[in-house]
């Protein structure tokens, strides 16, 4: 039996997520992009549908060259969901992004079409290779990179300002944080000695003072245009 809570509806059988209409924080998506660890997916069949949209917010994924991968959505009668129109054109470019959901057609992952979704296609007979691939890439993640930075930067890219100027700005605050932390003191010590690093820093601890950014942006445009229209209302009592 699947229970559900009143503001809770449930998709259609077999897509095995849940919607929260109006609060897309609860989307298996949305959580994977707010994640303060990088996910990584390994996709060791065929993705259609919601099989490759939910993956479009993890850091990189990986699959086989037999694997079938399809945006299928305008044979279907529906829509892309999954947040995947905000990542598949950041992903591949609205050109292709555009072509894969206008024709709805599958393809085989090594096709250029959909080939730069994947940080890496596992050639050979045996799709249960995706997996130990994964977690090595995974392992390499763990080993070698600062969870703090990576995350830092995956919110700088998809929630990133509009120009080079905002942009430059934006790199600059976070840097002056992130240069004076434990987890960049820890990287240069170890680049100088030649060693393997060991960052040990947290997101809730260490994060960039300016995050969440985009945040904080909405609320300084409201302070600066007056608070809208009862800004405006005011300033003419």
């Amino acid at each position: 039996m699947t229970t559900r809570s009143p503001n809770q509806t449930l998709l259609p059988p077999g897509l095995g997520i849940r919607a929260h209409p109006g609060d897309p924080r609860h989307s298996q998506p949305a959580r994977g992009q707010q994640c303060q660890k990088p996910v990584i997916a390994a996709l060791n069949g065929h993705a259609v549908g919601v099989g490759i949209t939910m993956t479009l917010a993890c850091a990189a994924r990986i699959t086989h060259s037999h694997a079938k991968i399809g945006f299928v959505f305008a044979r279907r009668g529906f829509n892309m969901e999954a947040c995947s129109s905000f990542f598949l054109p950041r992903i591949l470019g609205h050109g292709r992004a555009l072509t894969l959901v206008t024709t709805g057609a599958t393809c085989a992952a090594s096709d250029p079409a959909v080939r730069d979704l994947f940080a890496e296609v596992v050639s050979g007979d045996e799709p249960a290779e995706v997996l130990p691939r994964a977690l090595a890439l995974a392992e390499e993640v763990a080993g070698k990179t600062s969870a703090v930075a990576t995350k830092a930067m995956r919110d700088m890219l998809y929630h990133g300002p509009a120009t080079p100027e905002e942009a430059e700005r934006l790199e600059s605050r976070v840097f002056f944080d992130l240069f004076r932390g434990a987890d960049a003191r820890e990287g240069i010590r170890s680049f100088l000695e030649k060693c393997e690093p060991r960052f040990d820093a947290r997101w809730e601890s260490d994060k960039p003072a300016v995050w969440p950014w985009w945040g904080r942006k909405q609320k300084t445009e409201t302070t600066e245009d007056g608070g809208g229209v009862m800004g405006w209302l005011k300033s003419k009592l």
